[in-house]
């Protein structure tokens, strides 16, 4: 039962469930920030190559972000695609 409840939500987006499109491209676990200087900045540069773009990992994240300059371990944080 664990395996299949694993692969559901994948089986899900290949399978063009209802709803599916809305589903954000990744997410991104916050790390430790002295190990891996996890900040909106680092994100926007690792995904988007311009770290300017960070306002759109925060606009994504306004619900569990509370202050930009502030993330925190363990967050679990939408990456949402470039148009």
């Amino acid at each position: 039962m664990r395996f299949f409840a694993c692969f559901l939500p994948l089986f899900m987006v290949l399978a063009g469930a209802p709803g599916a499109e809305d589903l954000p491209g990744r997410t991104h676990r916050v790390w430790l920030w002295q190990e891996s200087r996890d900040c909106l900045w680092n994100l926007a540069k690792k995904y988007y190559g311009d770290p300017r773009q960070w306002k759109r990992i925060y606009e994504a994240n306004k619900d569990r972000i509370a202050d930009p300059g502030k993330i925190y371990p363990k967050q679990e944080l939408i990456i949402p695609p470039l148009d």
